[in-house]
């Protein structure tokens, strides 16, 4: 089983001094100050990518202010009035799908990973990050780079959005992006599309 993954935050981390791609170790919490989780969505596949369930949470802020939800469109209100505390979404949902599944997917998958993992260490769940690091990681969007074979100005192939991957497959761009339950129903289509049509390259059985 596969489970894809999707995160909205309140920014990004601190990238100094590292590589372009790379994310800072999760233990150094002070480097994801202002990327913080306010938005984490789950859908969870069969190991043919076929659709079995969804889960999407707007995240409970815990000493941080949101600064950017014209982005995303999650504002201090928000969070506070609807959101769900972390800790809950960690241990009762996302931990029981971890248990399930063999590969976790994601567009930009070191993201995400990166991001959830720092959440994790701050809380101590350090058994939740033990198993996240039993899965194998598909990256869509490393994945699809050799595919898609987009050139980027200095004439080489770019990583490829998630837009530019679901208008590959579906010539339309996608709807209500930055919203991370319709950035994973999206991601899982293509994927879903791409696997049933032989063109995606990989398998999880």
């Amino acid at each position: 089983m596969a489970l894809f993954i999707d995160t909205e935050t309140s920014g990004l981390p601190d990238t100094h001094n590292l590589r372009w791609g790379e994310y800072p170790y999760y233990k150094d919490v002070g480097k994801y100050a202002n990327a913080r989780i306010v938005q984490f969505s789950m859908l969870i596949t069969d190991t043919k990518f076929n659709y079995l369930d969804v889960k999407d949470y707007i995240i409970k802020r815990e000493g941080f202010e949101i600064t950017n939800g014209e982005f995303h469109g999650i504002t201090n209100d928000i969070s506070d009035n609807v959101g769900v505390n972390f800790d809950i979404v960690a241990i009762e949902i996302f931990y029981e799908l971890l248990k399930n599944v063999t590969h976790i997917v994601a567009h930009n998958v070191g993201f995400d990973v990166g991001v959830i993992k720092s959440e994790l260490h701050r809380r101590n769940l350090q058994y939740i990050i033990d198993e996240l690091d039993k899965k194998t990681l598909l990256c869509t969007m490393k994945h699809m780079k050799p595919i898609l074979k987009i050139i980027n100005p200095y004439g080489n192939y770019k990583n490829p959005s998630l837009n530019e991957i679901y208008r590959h497959n579906f010539k339309t761009d996608v709807e209500n992006a930055h919203n991370s339950l319709y950035d994973v129903i999206n991601l899982h289509k293509v994927v879903e599309h791409m696997y049933k049509n032989k063109t995606l390259g990989y398998d999880i059985d």
